[in-house]
């Protein structure tokens, strides 16, 4: 059995909050010193109901990483369009709960039979991103 929407949400759903537009994505967390780029996990992210950015990396070992990620905590977020690939590429840093964090997480827009609403929806969260990143 694959990873699917399904994985996404369940691990969306342990945030408490209601969210909207889930997608599959894959995230590299370059908080700690001794992060790496090769470091890339599978995850998923959306947008509460408390305008925050929802971001779950799955563990294999470690079990969930569940991170809330408000607007007002960031000091970068930068969202660009990959170069002839269909993704997009979220660089997003800042403090949460006394922590610094820093994340890169690539969006892709072909979820392929596992997302089926993986396009409309990194689409509508990738605008919603752009308009927190004109604010930071």
């Amino acid at each position: 059995m694959g990873y699917s929407i399904d994985n996404v949400t369940a691990e969306l759903d342990q945030f408490g909050v209601g969210y909207s537009y889930p997608v599959c994505a894959n995230i590299t967390d370059l908080s700690g010193f001794f992060s790496s780029n090769r470091n890339i996990k599978y995850g998923g992210a959306a947008i509460s109901d408390r305008d925050t950015l929802l971001v779950s990396i799955n563990g294999l070992l470690s079990g969930n990483e569940l991170y809330e990620l408000a607007p007002m905590g960031m000091t970068k977020l930068d969202v660009k369009k990959v170069l002839l690939l269909p993704s997009y590429i979220v660089d997003v840093r800042g403090m949460t709960d006394g922590k610094k964090y820093r994340f890169k997480i690539q969006f892709s827009t072909n979820g392929g039979k596992n997302f089926p609403d993986q396009q409309s929806n990194v689409l509508t969260l990738v605008d919603k991103l752009k308009q927190w990143s004109a604010n930071v």
